[in-house]
């Protein structure tokens, strides 16, 4: 995907999410925001990290919590 198609789709994403969906898109999305994204595709990290923002900023603090450390609960067998 090139950068202006993943810009497009991130930006539409922004607009029509439901709540019920931010959950699941913080638990995906959330890998991508490391150094090594950060420097190799820079606009994948900001479009990811705007999405996250997005849902931070509409989600209750207990809910983004565990949407962030879900995928740390699956590895450690929780």
């Amino acid at each position: 995907m090139d950068d202006n198609t993943r810009w497009l789709a991130s930006n539409t994403l922004r607009q029509i999410m439901a709540e019920e969906q931010m959950p699941s898109l913080v638990t995906a999305l959330k890998d991508y925001l490391s150094p090594e994204t950060y420097k190799n595709d820079f606009n994948r990290f900001n479009d990811c990290y705007s999405l996250i923002w997005k849902c931070a900023q509409s989600m209750p603090y207990p809910a983004f919590y565990q949407a962030w450390h879900q995928q740390e609960k699956v590895k450690t067998g929780e």
